[in-house]
């Protein structure tokens, strides 16, 4: 009885798991190309280069907001920081995550993967109750860049803020 019943188990299982994954085939695509008067060679739409720049954009971003010394180099780190939330007209270096060991990042330049993207544009730009001075969405996390810069390490310690975190927690929430 145990191995008929261990049997009948195996099989429900694999059944569950191959429906699940013809599903989730159907679901997520291949999608066809709607758009009128499309020409490429293109057949699927879906693209995540967008996304996977914005999460580099974030890292970058969260890394950055710990390179303030207290004051005196606020202006560039502040600089540095709006680039990175804002998109720049440039390319922009990748400065997180970095090869480590085995595993080497092959792009160096967030141009490499997607063209004109940036944080700002994820933002809520109405106002923001919740949050001290009743901010837009978008102001919000520009005052945790500038509150970033003017900190040691991105560590307000008189207030317990980790700003690299709040900035990164606040941004996450933005492009999800």
């Amino acid at each position: 009885m145990p191995r008929t019943s261990l049997k009948l188990a195996t099989a429900l299982v694999a059944t569950t798991l191959f429906a699940g994954a013809t599903y989730a085939a159907e679901t997520y695509g291949p999608f066809p190309i709607t758009v009128k008067g499309y020409a490429g060679d293109k057949t699927n739409p879906v693209s995540y280069s967008g996304q996977a720049a914005r999460h580099l954009l974030h890292e970058s971003l969260k890394k950055l907001a710990g390179k303030g010394d207290g004051g005196a180099n606020a202006a560039e780190v502040e600089g540095a920081l709006l680039s990175y939330f804002n998109g720049a007209e440039g390319d922009l270096d990748i400065v997180a995550p970095t090869s480590k060991g085995d595993f080497k990042i092959k792009q160096t330049t967030l141009t490499e993967i997607s063209k004109g993207k940036n944080i700002s544009g994820k933002f809520y730009d109405c106002a923001m109750p919740a949050w001290p001075g009743v901010m837009t969405g978008h102001e919000v996390p520009t005052h945790m860049i500038k509150h970033a810069a003017l900190s040691e390490g991105g560590y307000d310690a008189a207030n317990g803020y980790d700003r690299g975190q709040l900035i990164s927690k606040f941004t996450m929430g933005a492009m999800a």
